[in-house]
This record gives structure tokens, sequence and C-alpha cells, in this order.
């Protein structure tokens, strides 16, 4: 048996209903430190319906591995990469890992298709047998990704969208040079080198 470790869980059902009715469940798991629904909608609009934090009332997204995922797909860096949960595929798998090997933002990308959801838990010491347990019971499928494996693609992703930005804003002024320069050789009729 697995000993149990700081994982956030990512489980998928078929009838997205079962996502709501595990929510419910796992409120009452006191190592759970963060729970949440993530609804893809038919129009590709993501978004949280339901969000759980014990003891902090409306919890807000916007701390822990959870909350820092769903900002990273949900935020201007999604936007800025066209990110929604359904379309992140592959964004930063390593293609030569194993095939069981999982990275949060691949979970997130082959399982949830527009109009479905997502249930993700942060978790401190959950067993991973209760997490099948629950899954199955539900008639869904549960991977575990330790926490700071997500930290790190969150980190990864937020510096892939810096490079991004500054890498479109050299190519945004070279283009802008290149065409005063163009205009400048059409009203004075000389060249300017390039």
């Amino acid at each position: 048996m697995t000993p149990p470790s700081d994982n956030v869980l990512f489980f998928t059902f078929t009838d997205p209903s079962a996502a709501y009715r595990a929510f419910s469940e796992i409120k009452a798991v006191p190592e759970v430190t963060r729970a949440a629904i993530v609804e893809r909608g038919t129009d590709g609009v993501l978004s949280v319906p339901e969000d759980y934090e014990p003891g902090a009332g409306t919890a807000a997204l916007t701390g822990g591995a959870i909350g820092a995922l769903v900002g990273i797909l949900g935020g201007p860096i999604g936007v800025l990469f066209g990110w929604g949960l359904g379309t992140v595929a592959g964004a930063t798998a390593d293609t030569e890992e194993a095939e069981h090997t999982h990275d949060a933002l691949t979970v997130l990308s082959k399982n949830v298709d527009d109009g479905q959801n997502l249930l993700m838990v942060e978790a401190s010491g959950y067993s991973p047998a209760a997490a099948d347990d629950l899954a199955g019971r539900l008639g869904g499928t549960v991977v575990a990704v330790p926490v700071e494996e997500v930290r790190e693609e969150v980190a990864s992703a937020e510096r892939a969208a810096e490079e991004a930005v500054r890498r479109a804003r050299h190519d945004h002024r070279k283009q802008r040079r290149h065409e005063f320069r163009e205009k400048m050789d059409t009203l004075f009729g000389r060249g300017i080198p390039a």
C-alpha cells in the first residue's frame, strides 16, 4: 500500500453531477486543505462554480496549489497562450516520460471537455486507497499529482509566459521599425537600409 502524501487529486466523472456529489463528500475529509470544481462551459469558458477551503468561509482560490493552477489556466497567462482547460494539451508534458506519469496541466487538458467538469482536491496525507474508493463509487477516476510538481508547473508556465511576452514585444517593435522605414522610403523616395 502506498503511503499518504501531499497531492493534488484530479477526479473526473462521466456524469458531471458526480463531481458535485464527490465535492460534498470530500468537504468532510479532515486531510483536505482545498477543493474546487472546475467547469468548462459549452462555450469553452472556464469557471469555478464550487470551491472549499476549511475555515475560510468564502474561499477565493488565491492560495495553495489549486488556486495557483486555476489562476494560471484562467488568468492572464492562460489567456495569453489561449489556454482553456481543454486546450492545454501537452503544454508542459515531457514526451519521453513514462506513459503513466501525469502532470497537472496535461491531466486537466485531457480530461475536461466542453460541458464537463473536474474536481480538484489538495490534501495532506489523504490515502490513495480512499481517493480510489471515492472515484470508484461515483463512477470516476482519480489521478494524484504531488503538490510540489503542481507548483513547479505553475512557475514554469509563468516563466514561459513572461518569455513569450518579451518576445512578442521585441517582434512588435521590430515590425513597427520596419513599417516606419518603409513609410520614410515612400515619403522621401529614398532607400533606408534595414
